[in-house]
């Protein structure tokens, strides 16, 4: 038997041996242009001339190369997979925190726990403090056991401390009130104010005259020195005009020397301008009324049909009347139905607690209660 070696050539880029008739090499599949010098008479070659060995090898090292290249790329997204878990479990774990945030408010946390929280829960910490101030009076209820920091936290900042909800009903427990309660009454508070307001236009002595004292000084002179003589008069008004009284009873007072004086109408007419006055004769002090005061206090006034009317008839007011007439404000208003008109009357405000304080127990009665009694 005879055998037959055919030439053969070394790969110059990965050193492996190949038949020289190759046109490139199955190994690296490099040309066998950049191998080995050309040949000057190239040989034909026949299809089945190649070694099945030969062939085979490349085939392996193919696959090789591509479950390798797949391979790899399989590793690159399990390994990015598990990072992208491992980083939505550490938030998870931070922001929820099931181990401390879920337990009941019956458990104390720890302070660095809390102080952490609290970055990401505003007033966490606040509830909490609370809850550690008030321990005492609840840790034996059995009602409080089931509310967790979470559920109280979640309460109190989302429902019954949230401006949103509140205000909505608010307002709604404000129409409901005044449909119920307020426009019934309305009228009837109407015809008792306006009964006391004619009171006071008639009675207040203040809508017929007013007494304003001017002061001022008289100089006299002799041929040896100059006098400065304290002088006043009064400024007179009549609101509902001058014939609407017919006397009037005043008391003049000047804080200097008990000088208090009982004047009538026409005397206070005969000293009502610069020229007609009255002044102090012995007193000489040119700085008198910089230190000094003249007043004048109506005691009671008789009209033109002979009515007299006294300066303390005003207080006949009632007080709730006189502070509606002074400020005409809802509570005001509320005072004078209490009093007049209905004494069972449900004022606004308890109207409106007592609507919004039913929603917010329907909502969770048991966190209600407990923000009612600790936090609010």
């Amino acid at each position: 038997m005879r055998i037959c070696i055919k030439p053969h050539k070394r790969c110059e880029k990965c050193g492996h041996l190949v038949l020289e008739y190759l046109p490139q090499c199955p190994y690296c599949n490099r040309t066998s242009e950049d191998v080995m010098p050309k040949i000057v008479q190239p040989v034909a070659i026949k299809k089945d001339a190649v070694p099945r060995t030969a062939v085979r090898q490349a085939k392996q090292q193919s696959v090789v190369n591509k479950t390798r290249s797949t391979s790899n790329k399989n590793i690159y997204k399990i390994i990015l997979a598990a990072t992208s878990i491992a980083a939505l479990l550490v938030a998870a774990i931070f922001l929820l925190k099931p181990a401390q945030y879920e337990r009941s408010i019956m458990e104390t946390l720890d302070a660095d726990y809390v102080v952490k929280t609290n970055q990401e829960l505003s007033g966490f910490a606040d509830i909490y403090t609370k809850i550690n101030r008030y321990r005492k009076s609840f840790d034996s209820n059995a009602d409080y056991s089931e509310i967790t920091y979470k559920r109280l936290y979640d309460y109190y900042h989302g429902f019954y401390n949230n401006a949103d909800t509140t205000e909505k009903f608010r307002r709604t427990a404000i129409v409901e009130h005044e449909e119920k309660y307020r426009k019934p009454v309305t009228q009837k508070i109407h015809n008792v104010l306006d009964l006391w307001d004619d009171y006071v236009r008639k009675h207040d002595i203040n809508n017929y005259l007013q007494v304003n004292v001017v002061t001022g000084y008289l100089v006299q002179e002799d041929y040896y020195d100059r006098y400065y003589r304290p002088k006043f008069y009064f400024g007179l008004s009549y609101p509902s005009g001058e014939y609407a009284i017919k006397d009037c009873f005043v008391a003049l007072r000047i804080d200097y020397d008990n000088i208090s004086e009982v004047l009538d109408l026409k005397t206070m007419k005969n000293n009502d301008n610069p020229q007609q006055y009255f002044y102090l004769s012995g007193v000489d002090n040119s700085s008198f009324w910089d230190y000094h005061t003249a007043t004048v206090e109506i005691f009671n006034l008789t009209l033109r049909d002979g009515t007299k009317i006294y300066a303390n008839d005003i207080n006949n007011v009632p007080e709730n009347v006189r502070l509606y007439q002074a400020h005409r404000s809802l509570e005001n208003e509320e005072r004078l139905i209490k009093e007049f008109v209905d004494s069972d009357y449900v004022t606004q405000s308890d109207y409106v607690k007592n609507y919004m304080d039913a929603k917010l127990r329907a909502k969770d009665p048991e966190c209600f209660n407990f923000v009612n009694r600790f936090i609010f």
